[in-house]
């Protein structure tokens, strides 16, 4: 049997690597704290259940399922769907980035723990990055959840990969670009209301 201790050196360097990465600590800090608040995922549950619902609706009001074995039919539909599944993600992410990016650095001051974060040794550059790739990548989290819902359009009618592959680089451009907006917008304000309030104007 193999010593398990190179390993775990490896592991340790690259954990120690990655926490001095130009995101910082406070990244690694961040996610792990807004994963136990504990209402992300509910808010996960709440946008799958809208999923189907729309899903559902919208098999509805498409008229009968006699037509289903024609390929026409199926292209037709599984279009639609992954019409929707993407519209449903833009919408998604626009409704719940300021609410997440935006309170980022502005609850901290109404805390009043912001003064206590800059006498720390973390860089400007590392507390802005490290809470935005935090509050990012649970945001892009949430966007994810319907991936394997368009995957499976691909394969039950065809939608075009490359339809499905352009918006999901340009939701993860609107991503860095909007949520880069929000942590701007959440640096100026004075209150969490105010942070939020502008950034969806």
């Amino acid at each position: 049997m193999k010593d398990p201790m190179p390993l775990l050196a490896f592991i340790t360097a690259l954990t120690h690597r990655l926490h001095e990465s130009w995101l910082g600590p406070h990244f690694w800090y961040d996610m792990i704290r807004l994963a136990r608040k504990g209402w992300p995922t509910l808010a996960r549950v709440i946008f799958l259940v809208l999923v189907l619902v729309s899903m559902l609706v919208m098999n509805r009001t498409q008229g009968d399922s006699v037509g289903h074995t024609m390929p026409a039919e199926l292209a037709r539909r599984a279009d639609n769907f992954a019409t929707l599944l993407l519209v449903l993600q833009y919408l998604l992410v626009l409704a719940i980035l300021p609410v997440y990016v935006a309170t980022a650095i502005v609850e901290e001051k109404e805390n009043q723990t912001l003064e206590a974060l800059t006498l720390t040794q973390l860089s400007d550059r590392e507390l802005v990055l490290g809470k935005l790739g935090a509050r990012l990548l649970h945001v892009g989290a949430f966007a994810l959840a319907v991936f394997p819902l368009l995957a499976f359009m691909n394969l039950w009618g065809n939608v075009d990969a490359a339809k499905l592959i352009y918006h999901e680089i340009h939701l993860f451009l609107l991503l860095m670009s909007a949520g880069s907006v929000c942590m701007w917008v959440s640096t100026r304000s004075e209150s969490v209301f105010q942070a939020i309030s502008h950034s969806y104007g």
